[in-house]
């Protein structure tokens, strides 16, 4: 196994520990444990293509440590009621629908790499778990006066998520419809 493949597995792992953070009321620590997460995607990808050590196994466990580690965090805030169900819900829709698309392609023998639009989903998503996460920080009862501004941020982040993972979502089922339309 390379570094970068090394580096995915540690942000796998670190997905337990996240939960963990989040469901227990650490918020410091679930904030500094998804940032690193969140850091090693950007570092696996980055280590992987200057050395060319792209493989297989890197290819399914990436994304596999990226969706994990977002969405896990995101189902944590809506049992804990800190963030709208029906955006997660449409994220995770999305997440399906992309993953079908893949399933599809592959079993074509065609590769659907991210795009522009899927990396700016992620980003977004990263940049929304980190907003949740520093909400609960600062404002459990304490600080009213700059409470509600990064709370409507928050709320403007996560249905931002919303858009943006269905906008790359129907992107990506466009330029790959080609791979679900019936022929017959």
């Amino acid at each position: 196994m390379n570094i970068p493949n090394i580096i995915t597995v540690v942000r796998l792992i670190l997905v337990p520990v996240l939960v963990t953070f989040i469901l227990s009321g650490k918020d410091a620590e679930a904030f500094v444990v998804f940032f690193i997460a969140s850091f090693t995607d950007y570092l696996d990808g980055y280590i992987a293509r200057r050395s060319g050590k792209v493989t297989k196994l890197g290819k399914f466990m990436d994304p596999l440590a990226d969706k994990s580690l977002v969405m896990s965090a995101l189902v944590c805030f809506v049992y804990l009621r800190q963030i709208n169900v029906i955006a997660v819900i449409l994220m995770l829709v999305r997440e399906f629908a992309v993953i079908s698309v893949r399933l599809v392609a592959s079993s074509e023998g065609r590769v659907v790499s991210a795009n522009f639009w899927g990396k700016a989903k992620t980003i977004i998503q990263i940049l929304t778990v980190l907003l949740v996460l520093l909400t609960n920080m600062l404002y459990r009862g304490v600080n009213y006066a700059y409470e509600y501004p990064l709370i409507i941020t928050k709320e403007i982040f996560l249905w931002l998520s919303v858009a943006v993972s269905w906008i790359s979502g129907l992107i990506y089922i466009y330029e790959n419809y080609d791979l679900i339309k019936d022929t017959d």
